[in-house]
């Protein structure tokens, strides 16, 4: 009877080593909701001792905000024997809070909860800078669509990708878009030297700013305020080229407009001009002869 205890104490001891050893969370809790044992990797990584993380229930060192979903799983752990996954946010002694990861199932005869929590707080924290960066980004896309003509084409120019508000502007489907180049809106209005001078600075990797008059698949032509930014690979080169355009034929048509009744003006001015001198030459012409008083 000795051998067999003192055989059931040495293996106890074994595991006990391996208990210590483990790199993640390890427990036992009872069915009330307190710890009964817990090796030292809880209070490294929480900061807190072990005695006073037995010393009161476990749900008090859970986050408010995930205390309801522990609690749903807890007592599900305890009807079931299968190992049962989740995550949550722990305490720590400092006031900030840490992420776990669980693996949790129950022996239901002797009313313990078996655990194992993996700290997965940088992973969380980089998943929701992710998630945040994603919803930013869709923001941003939003407003970006909503507001601009939006196209992009590859190396050589040919279209990959237009938003609907360029194919709302220039009248063609992306259908009919993609695969083209931006031959089919050129308007004629800007000379070969013009394109040329675009595509020299974008090639070379340059952000090209400029307005742009293009014709619509109707005829009619319209101004854009255009963006051309180059997205460079790995070598260093552009391998596509994203084009953000603004609407502004409104406005280069109100600036047309002024510009001609400024040309009126000043041609009404000349002949005003003219027929004055014209006049006062007569005049004079007319008194040549008139003698001084």
């Amino acid at each position: 009877m000795k051998l067999v205890k003192s055989e059931y104490k040495q293996s106890e001891e074994k595991y006990s080593r391996f208990f210590s050893l483990s790199i993640d969370l390890l427990c036992i809790a009872d069915f009330d909701g307190y710890f009964k044992y817990l090796n030292p990797v809880w209070a490294k990584t929480l900061g807190w001792s072990i005695q006073e993380l037995v010393a009161k229930p476990f749900i008090e060192f859970i986050h408010p905000e995930d205390r309801e979903l522990t609690i749903a799983v807890a007592q599900k752990v305890t009807r079931t024997v299968d190992a049962v996954s989740f995550e949550n946010r722990y305490l720590c002694r400092d006031g900030s809070y840490k992420w776990l990861s669980w693996n949790a199932t129950s022996f239901i005869e002797e009313k313990l909860i078996y655990a194992v929590a993996r700290d997965i707080t940088v992973n969380k924290q980089n998943e929701i800078a992710l998630q945040k960066s994603i919803q930013e980004l869709e923001a941003f896309r939003f407003a970006l669509n909503a507001h601009s003509l939006v196209a992009i084409t590859d190396r050589t120019g040919r279209i990959t990708y237009v938003n609907d508000l360029f194919c709302q502007v220039s009248k063609y489907s992306s259908e009919e878009l993609l695969g083209q180049d931006h031959r089919i809106i050129n308007s004629g209005y800007h000379t070969k030297e013009f394109f040329a001078n675009l595509w020299k600075t974008i090639a070379q990797g340059k952000i090209w700013k400029g307005e742009i008059q293009n014709k619509a698949k109707d005829g009619t032509f319209y101004w854009v305020d255009t963006l051309i930014a180059p997205m460079s690979g790995q070598d260093g080169k552009p391998y596509q080229y994203v084009s953000i355009r603004t609407d502004i034929t409104q406005r280069k048509l109100s600036e047309l407009a002024l510009l001609e009744r400024s040309r009126l003006s000043v041609l009404s001015a000349e002949v005003s001009l003219g027929t004055c001198n014209k006049i006062r030459y007569q005049s004079n012409w007319d008194n040549r002869d008139i003698p001084f008083g």
